[in-house]
């Protein structure tokens, strides 16, 4: 389910855009509103709760840079 809601939001966020470009803020968004809605039932998971607290602070796009792979970088630089 959390991944359906990363692919999800980067898909959308590419569809809007009108432009082939990950945008992994969008997908940790998208999986951040399947997250929150999984939390009701009883789901915890750590590094979910880092991004819920990096979206509340505005820091999540830094937050998504920060844990990329030199490979994704290189990827997103095109």
């Amino acid at each position: 389910m959390m991944l359906a809601g990363y692919v999800a939001g980067n898909v959308r966020s590419q569809l809007v855009a009108g432009k082939k470009s990950d945008d992994p803020v969008a997908g940790f968004r998208g999986a951040l509103s399947v997250y929150q809605v999984l939390q009701s039932r009883g789901l915890s998971m750590p590094v979910m709760d880092e991004v819920a607290r990096a979206e509340r602070e505005g820091t999540l796009d830094v937050w998504a840079l920060e844990r990329m792979t030199p490979a994704d970088a290189e990827t997103e630089q095109r």
